[in-house]
């Protein structure tokens, strides 16, 4: 009996000594006792708890940079490196954070393409597949030969063959010559009788021979020594010079693949007879290119405004409307304001006008336009209805505000 009593007492003795310190362990009880037999308690304020490789709950305070992953960190290496795998603030890097990590070029905190740092945070260069500031386009190559060569449009009539898209290119949009408007190759006007011509250029499939407009019919004109249709109005003009404005039918490549089409001639006296041509096509979108690319398979361009009178009468033959886009370009990037832009003709700079305001805005009391948000390469468009012949205009970029159509026109006047 005594020793069974002894025992008893050694237990509860053990268990007094050993549950303070397991209660504080696993910090359901925050309760101790000190030696003058007061209670204090244990509990942890600011303390927080974080799972240790074993699966066990440790007590520390979270602290960015002390190798510990806490649950508001998405990395933690243990320092406040920012060019590691694990940026300042426990965040995992990625482009467009503004610290320069591992494997960036640059980062100024954003995802844009219109400034010096790309979205994927390199350096723009031609032939990364981003169109960057003076670059008119990408395509992720250096190839010359191609539809976009050191970041330029390849444009029919600038003198270099760009094989892999044109079959030839004599430096003009003449489209009786050996080379036609659209840069492929005219037996017609090659000046050798060839083929089933019964004449230098004429006969067979060439036109009827002639020796001037006499000897044509069917609303064709003598052109060198072939009965052919005029390729525009101006062209047109010269050979009926009391026509008025109206439909016409004229062949943009000459004796080229082309078919004929109706156009529209707009004759304003003491100037010329202007060439326009509206295609309606819903599928072209929200950006240039299409629009470009259909006016340029006919070895045209995008319409260029060049006089107040030729303005006011696009818009009374287009219903009221001023066209959507001009072939007005910046001469520079981020060029501001109208007078530092120019219009192409025929692949070279010509004078345009689109505002009577000694100031060049194109606004229309929106706000200053151009403002500088266009590249050498992006034409300006008509962002609003209203403001009658002289248009409502913006510089956004590759941007079409007013889809669905376009103006086009040899712009030959």
């Amino acid at each position: 009996m005594v020793e069974r009593g002894a025992a008893s007492l050694l237990v509860q003795v053990l268990v007094l000594v050993l549950l303070p310190g397991c209660f504080q362990d696993s910090m359901l009880g925050g309760m101790t006792q000190t030696a003058a037999g007061e209670t204090e308690s244990s509990s942890s304020v600011g303390v927080t708890s974080s799972s240790a490789p074993t699966g066990e709950s440790t007590g520390h305070e979270a602290v960015c940079g002390d190798g510990i992953v806490d649950a508001d960190e998405q990395c933690d290496d243990g320092n406040e490196v920012a060019n590691d795998s694990c940026a300042p603030g426990c965040k995992l890097p990625q482009c467009g954070d503004g610290l320069l990590s591992t494997g960036e070029a640059c980062d100024d905190a954003n995802l844009s393409d219109d400034d010096t740092c790309t979205h994927l945070c390199t350096a723009p260069s031609c032939g990364d597949g981003i169109v960057s500031p003076g670059e008119q386009c990408d395509d992720g190559n250096l190839d010359p030969l191609d539809a976009c060569g050191d970041c330029v449009v390849a444009r029919c009539g600038d003198g270099v063959l760009q094989y892999k898209v044109e079959e030839c290119d004599d430096a003009n949009l003449d489209p009786h010559d050996g080379c036609s408007a659209t840069c492929r190759v005219n037996s017609c006007g090659n000046g050798v009788q060839d083929r089933d011509e019964t004449g230098i250029d004429c006969g067979g499939s060439c036109g009827a021979c002639c020796m001037d407009d006499a000897g044509c019919d069917g609303g064709s004109f003598c052109f060198g020594t072939a009965c052919r249709l005029p390729s525009t109005c101006s062209e047109l003009q010269v050979h009926a010079p009391e026509m008025v404005s109206g439909p016409f039918m004229l062949d943009p490549d000459g004796a080229g693949a082309l078919a004929a089409l109706e156009v529209h001639c707009e004759v304003v006296a003491d100037e010329c007879a202007y060439t326009l041509l509206r295609i309606d096509d819903v599928s072209l979108g929200k950006t240039q290119p299409p629009y470009v690319a259909m006016c340029a398979a006919l070895g045209w361009e995008i319409v260029v405004t060049r006089t107040p009178a030729h303005a006011e009468r696009l818009y009374l033959w287009n219903s009221n409307e001023a066209a959507n886009l001009l072939n007005v370009l910046p001469n520079f990037p981020k060029a501001m304001g109208l007078k530092n832009w120019s219009a192409v003709c025929r692949n070279q700079p010509c004078p345009f006008w689109m505002t009577a305001d000694v100031n060049g805005d194109v606004g229309c009391m929106v706000s200053f336009e151009p403002s500088g948000d266009s590249n050498p390469g992006d034409r300006i468009e008509r962002r609003l209805d209203g403001c009658g012949f002289e248009g409502n205009w913006n510089d956004f970029g590759q941007h079409v505000e007013i889809q669905g159509w376009v103006i086009c026109s040899p712009n030959d006047c």
